[in-house]
């Protein structure tokens, strides 16, 4: 049966986060029960947020220039055989060393897929595709958690989780290979997308991607407290690991939900109180994880976070993806996903030290002022904006922060 690059790279993205967090949900679980560390947990994503950043700094160009397929697969390959290794771990050392290698063989996986998903997309199209590519990496985490949490009490679970782990990595591989070649031909296919993929405002797109990147980096830093110091937090208060793959499960569901509204609505699109409001619901949200024990309360807080995450992923990679040309779009993937390291990586090991120096619930309170600050830092942004663009002509003036062109 043949299938269209772009299903199969929904397939990719789905069965890619099925076992990128499954493995850290695993593994930190064990460190939670095992009493090690936040510290320890957190650097645990350091290490594979670290080399993932490392290697989505170039892998977009390397898309860009040997194409999707070759990187993809290469990816898939290394990360099924990473996966399969971790059955034979045991010491700190050993998952540290088994999480950067998993992260570094994600690294060549996403920024070719967004790449070539994007590629020749209007903007129009590329909201369509830019859902469908996030309700498929997102219903890959759900089950990834949501697996994850039914596995670990089992006897053998962990080894039972690290196994389909290590499928899910291969096929992959395996889909990759199954991709069309991307055309070589560069010319006439330029001259095409470069009318198909035009955009309301290549200049606005630049700017809205700077401030949805910004957002970033607080989304990810607080998603990195989910997934490293939350554990501890849930163990301390005698959360279950089924309550706590729950909780995570139905993060993600209104994440998956958001994405539906954000693409059938257009209200958002180059207004920064979009992202102002997100940004105003996360610090409520991480506001009762600092303040409730109760276990129906902290399940309210973990999933309402996903409206700041939610929200920002999708404006970020929207206005990346229309903000740069074909030729580009592997590098803007790259970007974005780089970002998101940082993002994890700070949040990950700040947040394992701050709990361990001043308590389980005082990463979160970090992660409420960053949040607001990087949400200042998006108004300033907003602000050189405007100004730069105060002297061109009435169709190119920026749109105002609730939407109106000035």
């Amino acid at each position: 049966m043949k299938l269209k690059n772009s299903t199969i790279l929904y397939a990719i993205s789905l069965l890619t986060d099925i076992a990128f967090v499954m493995f850290p949900f695993i593994v930190t679980r064990l460190f939670a029960e095992q009493e090690q560390s936040m510290l320890q947990a957190g650097m645990l994503g350091a290490a594979s947020m670290l080399c993932y950043g490392v290697v989505t700094s170039f892998s977009g160009a390397l898309s860009d220039r040997f194409g999707p397929r070759l990187v993809i697969g290469a990816g898939g390959a290394a990360a099924g055989v990473t996966l399969f290794l971790a059955i034979f771990a045991g010491s700190l050392w050993s998952y540290y060393c088994l999480a950067g290698l998993l992260g570094a063989a994600i690294g060549l996986i996403y920024p070719p897929v967004i790449g070539a998903l994007m590629a020749g997309r209007s903007e129009k199209q590329s909201s369509g595709v830019l859902l469908r590519f996030c309700l498929a990496w997102n219903l890959g985490i759900m089950l990834g958690q949501g697996s994850g949490g039914f596995l670990f009490p089992r006897p053998h679970g962990p080894v039972i989780a690290y196994l389909l782990c290590s499928a899910s990595m291969l096929a992959v591989a395996l889909l990759a290979w199954r991709m069309k070649p991307a055309p070589r031909d560069g010319g006439a296919v330029r001259a095409q997308t470069s009318v198909t993929n035009a955009v309301t405002d290549r200049r606005a797109a630049r700017w809205f991607a700077a401030m949805g990147w910004t957002g970033l980096f607080g989304c990810t830093f607080t998603l990195a407290l989910l997934m490293f110091v939350f554990p501890k937090l849930a163990v301390s208060l005698g959360i279950s690991s089924q309550w706590h793959g729950l909780m995570l499960v139905g993060h993600r569901l209104l994440s998956m939900g958001i994405y539906f509204v954000l693409h059938a609505t257009q209200f958002w699109r180059y207004r920064l109180t979009t992202s102002l409001a997100a940004h105003a619901f996360g610090i409520g949200a991480l506001a009762l994880l600092v303040l409730c024990k109760s276990t129906p309360l902290i399940f309210i807080g973990v999933v309402a976070t996903a409206l700041l995450p939610g929200t920002v992923y999708y404006l970020g990679i929207f206005y990346g993806a229309n903000a740069f040309s074909d030729q580009r779009k592997g590098w803007a993937g790259s970007i974005h996903e780089t970002i998101i390291a940082i993002g994890v990586c700070a949040g990950a090991l700040l947040g394992g030290y701050i709990g361990d120096r001043f308590g389980v619930r005082a990463p979160f309170i970090v992660a409420i002022w960053l949040v607001f600050l990087l949400a200042l830092v998006q108004l300033l942004i907003y602000a050189i904006y405007r100004r730069k663009t105060a002297g061109l002509p009435a169709g190119d003036k920026p749109a105002s922060p609730t939407g109106n062109r000035r």
